[in-house]
């Protein structure tokens, strides 16, 4: 009589045959218990199975470009993650630039929600599988006077550990058999505000006019200005869930109209059953634009000091207006636009810094 053994106790099968007892076939729970222990003699046979079927290497995808690439880390992650929690023997038959190459994927920015949370996934497990195996890992910040300080790492699947702002170059060491990755995070802003503009797959650009249109030489305090953000792709008809957005100068402060925003709801009509909803469609009212926006806007967030616009780019220019007013005297630094492609890092695009001079009027 086969038994398996779970965290209650033993479950026992039985045929029919042997205890053939009508009342006993007419109650729920031991028949609950009878089908899961059925159940779970075909899902071990079927891992087995499944374990057998695994190629000899195991194939990951190639590398791409593109959109497709979140698609194949994404399948890459979740491939790892099941090869390493449910099949750890079989991780020695991954390849050895597996590993190598999500972190470069990550290291590169080509990630999004998805395809980083599989990542972690896949990450945790392989960490999990292999905790068995000997390490060393250890960190030290070379100061600029030569002197080596090391740095505690905690004992977790990722440690985390601050460095000083007089390092001038950090020394790693990894004494184990298993490779091992670090990513460098910095906040804040630039102390130099860039010059130049950046344009990868994503242009955007900037300018400041009064309400007639026309380009402001100085402004004067109380002053609005009407600021113009002008952005469209490049190389490509359409980039979809852009993030666009633009930091405000110190000294001015966002002009809110007083009517309230208003968001048009599509409704399914009887007769074309609601399919011609993207043309239907016409957008997110924007509260904060002035006049008619020409952009594909899904919606745009006010804060204290930006504003954040999402929108789909297009080879023609689209453009989006909004109200600023000086509210203090002073030379002011204007930092750059910047717009961003949610799901595809690595378009992104950026205008250059400037200067505003605020004067009493």
């Amino acid at each position: 009589m086969p038994r398996i053994r779970t965290a209650r106790g033993r479950l026992r099968a039985q045929s029919a045959t042997s205890r053939w007892n009508p009342r006993w076939m007419q109650r729920a729970s031991p028949l609950s218990r009878g089908a899961v222990c059925s159940l779970l003699l075909a899902l071990a046979q079927t891992w087995q199975g499944l374990l057998a079927s695994l190629p000899k290497p195991i194939t990951f995808a190639e590398p791409v470009s593109g959109q497709a690439r979140h698609v194949t880390m994404t399948r890459d992650a979740l491939l790892l993650f099941i090869i390493a929690k449910h099949f750890p023997e079989r991780l020695r038959d991954i390849p050895q630039d597996v590993l190598t190459t999500l972190a470069q994927r990550v290291n590169d920015g080509y990630y999004h929600s998805l395809s980083a949370g599989t990542t972690l996934l896949a990450l945790d497990a392989y960490a999990t599988a292999t905790q068995a195996a000997a390490r060393n890992l250890a960190l030290a910040e070379v100061l600029r006077d030569k002197r080596v300080h090391a740095l505690e790492l905690a004992a977790v699947t990722f440690p985390k550990t601050p460095f000083s702002e007089q390092a001038a170059a950090l020394r790693f060491t990894n004494n184990s058999e298993l490779n091992a990755y670090y990513t460098i995070e910095q906040s804040g802003f630039d102390r130099k505000p860039p010059t130049t503009a950046l344009r990868k797959g994503f242009e955007v650009l900037r300018e400041y006019t009064d309400a007639s249109g026309k380009v402001l030489t100085g402004i004067q305090m109380g002053q609005q200005v009407d600021v113009h953000l002008k952005f469209r792709s490049i190389g490509r008809d359409y980039v979809s869930s852009m993030a666009l957005v633009d930091l405000l100068p110190g000294g001015f402060e966002l002009v809110v109209p007083s009517q309230e925003a208003q968001t048009p709801f599509l409704e399914a009509s009887a007769e074309n059953d609601n399919e011609n909803y993207r043309e239907d469609y016409t957008g997110w009212n924007c509260q904060v634009c002035v006049g008619a926006t020409k952009a594909q806007m899904q919606y745009a967030d006010m804060r204290e000091d930006r504003v954040v616009f999402y929108v789909d780019a297009t080879k023609d220019m689209s453009e989006i207006v909004y109200r600023i007013k000086a509210t203090n005297v002073g030379n002011y630094v204007v930092p750059p636009a910047y717009g961003e492609a949610m799901y595809e890092r690595s378009v992104v695009g950026r205008s250059a810094a400037g200067k505003l001079e605020v004067s009493r009027p």
